[in-house]
């Protein structure tokens, strides 16, 4: 028997609608993820239309949760990317998520019920937040962000929780990167 620990488990919770535009930003990247990487064991990559206090069980047996999300009223550039802790997260605040729950907010909750995992966030400012009618599609900036935002999330993974990524083509061992269901290259 080993001595051992085991690896950490981490949650990446992208989160948004995609039927309101650029909040589809979060699904966006979680396809990308799943596309393009493949993470060690421990690693989940998971697709919420919401990041509200229904996940605080979900965050219970994280040692880490990494959110991404659609951003707004930043003061940026539209496709600008941002990554930050989730306590600078706030709705009226430096970095405000489309969501009328604050990350941190949910993330102390499951604190307090003895979750112990650490947080980290990543976002775009959106361009076009939609009507409110169900207009599926991000804008054309917003979209040129995934890659480099899923990227980063990749770095960041890998740089503080050893998640191993790897891209899809090295795993087969092809020389190029496959093309993604979208048609765009990973």
């Amino acid at each position: 028997m080993s001595g051992a620990a085991e690896p950490p488990y981490v949650g990446v919770v992208c989160v948004g609608n995609e039927y309101r535009q650029d909040d589809g930003f979060g699904p966006a990247v979680a396809r990308y993820l799943r596309e393009c990487y493949r993470f060690r064991p421990g690693v989940m990559v998971m697709d919420r239309a919401v990041a509200g206090f229904d996940i605080v069980p979900e965050l219970l047996d994280l040692d880490a949760v990494v959110l991404v999300d659609a951003l707004d009223g930043t003061g940026a550039p539209p496709g600008t990317v941002f990554a930050f802790g989730p306590q600078d997260m706030a709705v009226g605040g430096l970095v405000a998520s489309l969501r009328e729950v604050r990350f941190a907010d949910v993330l102390a909750a499951a604190r307090f019920m003895g979750a112990a995992c650490a947080g980290r966030c990543f976002g775009v400012q959106v361009a076009d937040r939609g009507s409110g009618a169900l207009e599926r599609g991000l804008s054309p900036v917003v979209a040129a962000a995934v890659p480099p935002t899923a990227r980063a999330v990749a770095r960041y993974l890998d740089a503080e929780w050893d998640a191993r990524p790897r891209r899809r083509g090295e795993m087969l061992g092809h020389g190029a990167d496959p093309v993604g269901e979208a048609g765009r290259f990973c």
